[in-house]
């Protein structure tokens, strides 16, 4: 019995040591073991999420800045276009005022605004423009009624003469016609062109609409418009304001820095601005920025010279107006614009990138090293995307003699 009974006992006694050991649970090394697996298991898709995200990130600031770009392909092609509308052929002995000579913008060119202006007699050019030599970069001048910031530079219409009066008449737009928003309004100053030859006509250079504009009331004299010859008459506004100095409104376009640069472009780049001259008797003008983190801006001018093939200039400085509204036929913009943020993770390949269009046979390789660049370091011009823009528009508005 003993003997059994001590075997029992003994068995017993090994059955529960086995059992405690069982319901022991992971040892030290098991534990660290299973917590290592898991935080692999965890990093794995953690390191894929956060890859995800600065992909992400990278990809909604390039859509980001390709946005931010579809406006000023829409400015500069409207502008280009309008260029020319309402502009004078001839000026006659009639004396003018644009920019005024002591106006400096810090521009990334060696030109003045002034450098680029027809007055005090000449005759307007719709389009002008040349590139600095030392920069590359490029300077636009547009030219048009329709350039200036009030609602005066959309206000257009004509007079003609009426047969069974035997009077001029002014053309007034009817209210159901989506023309009605060019009706001449109240203080609106505005010149007056010979259809035909778009000489200046007119006891003075400019003219103040008296009153708005009215389906009753066709006189020009109750507007205070002169009384005219027998023809056919372009009125155009100009602007609002009083001391009117040109008979047209220009705007300008071209590289310059802000006061405050913004600290996501790239050290090199500038800011392309819209300059609008502001038509008065000081020959004031603003400035609007447009597009910024700007690496080059060049303008490309088609001629058509009676040969077979456009003849490719960046200066029109030479030409006449005349033979601007007679040859130039396209305007290429080509703007290389930084392309999203800094990415330390990403390195631009190439120290240079061809600015132009080969189909035309225009442009050249733009060298970072050669604009003030960053070449090394974090912030070095590689760790950007680059993209370069390009826009090709036909002028609308030059008309020939």
């Amino acid at each position: 019995m003993e003997i059994y009974g001590k075997w029992i006992f003994i068995h017993y006694t090994d059955i529960c040591n086995k059992a405690m050991k069982e319901k022991a649970g992971f040892s030290t090394v098991e534990l660290l073991v299973a917590i290592a697996i898991f935080i692999i298991i965890i990093a794995i898709p953690f390191e894929m999420f956060i890859k995800t995200l600065k992909t992400t990130t990278q990809q909604y600031e390039i859509s980001k800045s390709s946005l931010e770009k579809l406006p000023t392909s829409e400015i500069l092609t409207r502008d280009i276009e309008t260029a020319g509308v309402g502009l004078p052929f001839k000026v006659n002995s009639n004396i003018y005022y644009e920019v005024n000579s002591g106006v400096s913008l810090h521009l990334y060119t060696s030109f003045k605004p002034s450098s680029f202006n027809n007055s005090p007699s000449g005759v307007p050019k719709a389009i002008d423009g040349n590139v600095d030599s030392s920069s590359g970069y490029s300077y636009l001048v547009l030219r048009s009624s329709m350039f200036g910031l009030n609602k005066t530079a959309n206000h257009w219409t004509y007079i003609f003469y009426d047969n069974k009066t035997g009077t001029e008449k002014l053309n007034i737009w009817n209210n159901n016609s989506v023309s009605n928003y060019n009706n001449l309004k109240q203080n609106d100053e505005v010149i007056i062109l010979d259809a035909a030859s778009r000489e200046i006509k007119g006891t003075s250079l400019f003219f103040k609409i008296t009153k708005d504009a009215s389906l009753s009331d066709r006189d020009t004299t109750n507007y205070g418009l002169p009384n005219l010859p027998q023809g056919n008459y372009l009125v155009y506004g100009i602007s609002d304001k009083n001391d009117v100095a040109a008979p047209f409104n220009r705007v300008d376009y071209a590289l310059y820095d802000e006061q405050n640069s913004n600290p996501l472009c790239a050290q090199g780049t500038h800011t392309l601005g819209k300059i609008l001259f502001n038509n008065n008797s000081s020959g004031s003008i603003s400035k609007y920025p447009i597009l910024r983190c700007v690496a080059d801006f060049e303008v490309w001018f088609g001629l058509d010279n009676n040969t077979n093939s456009i003849a490719w200039t960046q200066d029109l400085t030479s030409l006449s107006a005349l033979k601007v509204r007679e040859q130039l036929k396209r305007v290429v913009v080509l703007i290389l614009i930084q392309n999203g943020q800094y990415d330390r993770n990403y390195t631009y390949p190439y120290s240079h990138i061809f600015v132009g269009d080969s189909s035309l046979g225009i442009g050249h390789e733009f060298y970072f090293n050669k604009h003030g660049f960053l070449l090394t370091g974090t912030k070095s011009y590689k760790h950007y995307r680059w993209k370069l823009l390009e826009f090709i528009v036909k002028p609308m508005n030059l008309e020939g003699d």
